[in-house]
């Protein structure tokens, strides 16, 4: 992604839109609070139950977003897994080498586990920006201006009614 990211539009509000640009109106949508998807484990659906509450919260969490969200939650029990056994292996590992003369010696690598924690990192950050989890991720949502039609006007009294 080039350039500088987009100013949130709550910030472009506030400083009074400096640059004068028109300011895109927030989306609007009907939110959504899914269950886990059954095919995660315990420790992935918990992070997602506790993520989709958040986003449910935020009023950002709708129908559409439940695979992205289940991907990320899975992704970050791998980050925490990958996570503890780094901490509990160390950083570095020593292996013992023999070097030209015949003498055992031991040299210092790099746990492998680096690599994919950091991999993991990358994808999470991603699937994060998917899911609008920051506020410049936010500003990229567009909105569309759907009319609304019998059937959502009929579950938006519905849903006025029941709460």
């Amino acid at each position: 992604m080039l350039g500088r990211p987009p100013v949130p539009t709550a910030l472009k509000v506030l400083h009074g839109n400096p640059g004068e640009y028109p300011i895109k109106p927030e989306p609007k949508v009907r939110v959504y609070l899914p269950p886990a998807p059954e095919w995660m484990s315990d420790e992935a659906k918990e992070i997602f139950n506790s993520k989709a509450r958040e986003l449910y919260d935020m009023k950002v969490l709708t129908q559409a977003d439940v695979e992205t969200l289940a991907v990320w939650a899975d992704m970050m029990s791998q980050y925490i897994q990958v996570s503890q056994q780094i901490k509990k292996e160390g950083l570095v590992f020593y292996k013992q080498k023999i070097d030209s003369n015949g003498l055992e010696r031991l040299e210092p690598e790099r746990n492998p586990n680096i690599v994919t924690l950091e991999k993991l990192r990358s994808e999470l950050r991603h699937y994060s920006s998917l899911l609008g989890t920051n506020p410049s991720a936010r500003t990229r949502l567009q909105v569309i201006d759907v009319k609304e039609d019998e059937f959502d006007s009929f579950l938006r009294k519905n849903d006025r009614k029941a709460g």
